[in-house]
């Protein structure tokens, strides 16, 4: 039997908001660590994309998570849209009998031209 874990997180409420406003971009998780928004999009394919196609999405996908942010009434909440936004790709396929796992992982800063989206 896998053990059991329970996990403790702030604003869950927030970050099922985050979750459902990108629910049509495929698989999101949103998790909130280290101060920073952590999205994760798996199994659609996305490490295989473009690397330009990679970047704007990851681009679109945090500024749809800043704008959810900066929606809240609460004060501690959108200073998080100030925070760097992490958007990893995750996509697994079976090769030969073996799992193989790609990742692409873009940390999107708070301010410079990938947060205006320039």
């Amino acid at each position: 039997m896998a053990p059991f874990r329970l996990r403790a997180t702030r604003y869950p409420e927030v970050l099922d908001a985050i979750e459902q406003h990108l629910a049509g971009e495929g698989r999101v998780t949103c998790t909130l660590g280290a101060g920073r928004v952590h999205l994760t999009l798996r199994g659609a394919g996305a490490t295989r994309w473009s690397p330009d196609a990679q970047l704007a999405r990851a681009l679109a996908m945090a500024s749809a998570a800043r704008a959810v942010l900066v929606a809240d009434a609460r004060a501690p909440v959108q200073a998080h849209a100030r925070h760097a936004i992490v958007v990893r790709y995750e996509d697994v396929t079976v090769a030969a009998g073996c799992d193989v796992r790609a990742q692409w992982e873009c940390v999107i800063p708070a301010s410079g031209p990938l947060a205006r989206g320039s």
